[in-house]
């Protein structure tokens, strides 16, 4: 039993570590997209997205990980894969922890990648999920109102 408490944080502190590298990957990019440096920075992150792969399949509970690729995947413009990594993270939360997200930026990350690849009524659909989840937070009002106004 205590062979298999040692594998488990061994796998999460490997996760971990991956992480914190794809952080620093992150810094480095920022310094180089505020340079104007495009190539450099398109390769600190695609290299953040590939640390954050690696991370998940070594522990598909971390959502820093989760969130970070989202991130990264936006900042990319790879919104079917931003769109489908927000959906499943969302599900793995909401549905198959049974918690409670405190924030919309899921829902809100979402929803502009369906925008961007076309899918308005995604969009509203997500928006309207977290207006209701979410009933505090100006943001996805104002992000469902845009979504209604690009869908006609």
């Amino acid at each position: 039993m205590e062979e298999a408490q040692d594998g488990g944080l061994d796998r999460v502190m490997r996760a971990e570590v991956l992480v914190g590298r794809a952080r620093m990957r992150a810094l480095a990019a920022a310094r180089f997209r505020k340079q104007g440096r495009a190539p450099p920075w398109r390769a600190q992150i695609n290299r953040c997205v590939e640390l954050l792969y690696l991370a998940l399949e070594i522990d598909p509970n971390n959502y820093s990980a989760c969130f970070m690729l989202i991130g990264c995947l936006l900042q990319l413009e790879d919104y079917w894969a931003a769109r489908e990594q927000a959906q499943f993270t969302i599900r793995e939360i909401c549905q198959g922890k049974g918690a409670v997200l405190q924030e919309p930026v899921l829902h809100l990350a979402t929803a502009y990648a369906s925008l961007q690849v076309g899918d308005a009524h995604e969009a509203i659909d997500m928006l309207m999920e977290a207006t209701k989840a979410f009933p505090n937070q100006p943001q996805p009002y104002v992000a469902l109102c845009l979504a209604m106004e690009a869908a006609g």
